[in-house]
């Protein structure tokens, strides 16, 4: 059983690459075609948030735990004014655990492009929301779109 479980994240890692793989090959849209609404390319998961380790970083069970880093989020750290808030307001965001994990494949030309630091970059919706986490975040003030220097 711990033999097979520790296969999980290299099956995992497999997905998206494959899934990325097919997204490449996949034909191109004709440029008359439009798509107003067209989803961006990417590997969607149900998931259930298991804890929040800052106010842009989570760890979710997607048949393993897996760490994701929230595209495009930047919260305070612990450590500095405001994270503690954060990591509140986004463990208040997640209470109702059960979401979908969305990792977005778009411009990503390897696998490291969908990971930093051992973390997978993506969204989270949580059931019965309408915008992500990462937009709650920022749109609350809790997190910014872009690194504050």
């Amino acid at each position: 059983m711990v033999g097979t479980i520790r296969w999980i994240p290299v099956i995992l890692t497999l997905a998206v690459v494959i899934a990325w793989g097919a997204a490449l090959s996949s034909p191109a849209r004709p440029a008359t075609e439009p798509a107003p609404h067209a989803p961006i390319p990417a590997l969607t998961f149900p998931a259930e948030v298991i804890s929040c380790h800052d106010g842009d970083t989570v760890l979710v069970d997607v048949r393993c735990r897996a760490t994701v880093r929230l595209k495009d989020v930047w919260a305070r750290e612990l450590r500095e004014p405001g994270g503690k808030e954060a990591l509140a307001h986004i463990q208040r965001l997640t209470a109702s655990r059960k979401c979908l994990l969305s990792i977005p494949l778009e411009g990503a030309r390897t696998i490291s492009d969908v990971l930093t630091f051992g973390r997978i970059v993506g969204e989270i919706w949580m059931d019965g929301e309408c915008d992500s986490v990462n937009m709650q975040m920022v749109r609350d003030g809790f997190a910014t779109r872009e690194k504050q220097r």
